[in-house]
């Protein structure tokens, strides 16, 4: 899994997970305005990477690998926590062992925010 980092020099850490069917490039616009702010963590999920082929695990998995590189970083705790459909089910998934300890609390789930306004 390839992970893309912007704004590597800010102490606020927001990883944002890219739904099925799409890319981590989904979230390029978004990335060019906030890496002025924030560090921001941008995986490409297994199995949806234009650039590089691989094969999709489980969200487990790669919860499981996101959760070790992050470890691996030093990074102990995230400011922000953002992750659609596919990426939601992982983020649910990631290690809560200091990372995001009170994430049930930010975790923002994207589907909410569309009831009652179709």
């Amino acid at each position: 899994m390839r992970i893309h980092e912007f704004g590597t020099e800010h102490e606020k850490t927001v990883l944002l997970l890219h739904s099925a069917c799409l890319s981590w490039r989904m979230f390029q616009p978004a990335a060019e305005r906030l890496q002025t702010q924030y560090h921001l963590i941008i995986p490409a999920l297994p199995a949806h990477d234009p650039d590089e082929k691989t094969p999709y695990t489980s969200v487990e998995a790669i919860a499981a690998e996101l959760g070790g590189w992050l470890t691996q970083r030093g990074i102990g705790a995230l400011w922000g926590l953002y992750g659609v459909a596919m990426g939601g089910a992982v983020a649910r998934r990631l290690p809560t062992g200091g990372i995001c300890p009170d994430r049930r609390q930010r975790l923002y789930e994207g589907d909410d925010a569309y009831k009652g306004t179709v």
